[in-house]
């Protein structure tokens, strides 16, 4: 039953970041044909091509286990919040020009490079929504669950995250509590024997004062 739940995390994850990367591949072409065909938006749809690059830019390396092994749970959330924002920008950006009430009644390449640019809008809207969901998916089961095992260190720790970074891989480090209680709890169990040791010592050895009590015992009785 772990092993399926863990695979299916595993799937759950690599689906989401497969999902961002296909959203950005096709958010890239659409772009480029938009850049294109409507040289005269270029500010526009500059942007979303840049949204498109710095998605390739992160989401490739959160597939690549070799990369992932040294990322923690507080930079993975950051760099989906990095993306999110950009996909936002995107969507502004595109929308204000490719909305609903541009209708696309042009002839030859402008025509081509509008309707790019609303397909490029629709790509962005995906990749927004999948954004979001991702950051809310680190943001609980990641990001909290680390702190609220390991607390800060496990927000921080490198290596605890499974494959696509989105869950963690099961192999966080222990609550620091338990180690604090732990270790005051053998201090006090030394010490506690240590003193015990102490008393038993003092009990064995005969005090400066008896001898003259035992004189003192004899004379009375002499008399």
């Amino acid at each position: 039953m772990v092993l399926f739940n863990l695979a299916f995390r595993d799937a759950v994850a690599l689906g989401i970041r497969t999902a961002l990367l296909v959203f950005t591949f096709c958010l890239f072409i659409c772009s480029c044909v938009a850049v294109d065909k409507l040289d005269f938006w270029e500010n526009r749809t500059g942007v979303s091509l840049v949204t498109s690059l710095l998605g390739f830019i992160y989401y490739i390396p959160t597939v690549i286990p070799v990369v992932v092994r040294h990322l923690s749970p507080a930079t993975a959330l950051a760099g989906d919040l990095w993306m999110l924002l950009w996909w936002i920008i995107a969507v502004g950006v595109l929308g204000d020009r490719f909305g609903s009430d541009l209708s696309c009644n042009w002839a030859g390449r402008y025509k081509t490079g509008c309707q790019a640019g609303k397909a490029a809008l629709a790509f962005a809207v995906l990749g927004f929504v999948t954004s979001l969901a991702t950051v809310g998916i680190i943001g609980y089961f990641t990001l909290y669950q680390s702190y609220k095992t390991s607390g800060k260190s496990g927000v921080l720790q490198r290596g605890s995250l499974a494959p696509g970074a989105v869950f963690l891989n099961g192999n966080e480090a222990p609550p620091a509590t338990t180690d604090t209680a732990d270790v005051e709890a053998g201090a006090g169990a030394s010490s506690g024997q240590e003193d015990a040791a102490d008393h038993k010592d003092v009990d064995s050895q005969p005090t400066a004062r008896s001898p003259p009590a035992s004189h003192h015992s004899q004379d009375l009785a002499a008399k």
